[in-house]
């Protein structure tokens, strides 16, 4: 995913767009026990086994959904092109004084 971002950004905007990432990938960090608190519950209402394939059967949905959004990524991202540095510039005129 950071080939992607860093292939697709400005190079001006390529660390805040870095930071968004890493922050949208913050959702995956209680992957575990999500999938844990998956099978322990319905481990506990039928049987363990039941509970692991349950937790295995979210694991398919989450894939599922990421193969179904791949294809609507751009095949060859290119970032947007610079601005002229002319254009960036600002000219301040000093009244003497």
């Amino acid at each position: 995913m950071t080939n992607y971002i860093l292939s697709c950004s400005p190079k001006s905007q390529t660390r805040s767009n870095m930071g968004f990432a890493s922050l949208a990938m913050m959702p995956a960090a209680p992957a575990g026990a999500l999938f844990g608190a998956i099978s322990d519950h319905y481990g506990s209402i039928y049987n363990r086994a039941y509970g692991f394939q349950m937790s295995f059967a979210a694991a398919l949905i989450f894939m599922g959904l990421m193969v179904l959004l791949i294809p609507l990524l751009p095949a060859h991202p290119q970032p947007p092109p610079e601005p002229e540095p002319s254009s960036q510039t600002v000219k301040l005129e000093c009244e003497p004084g």
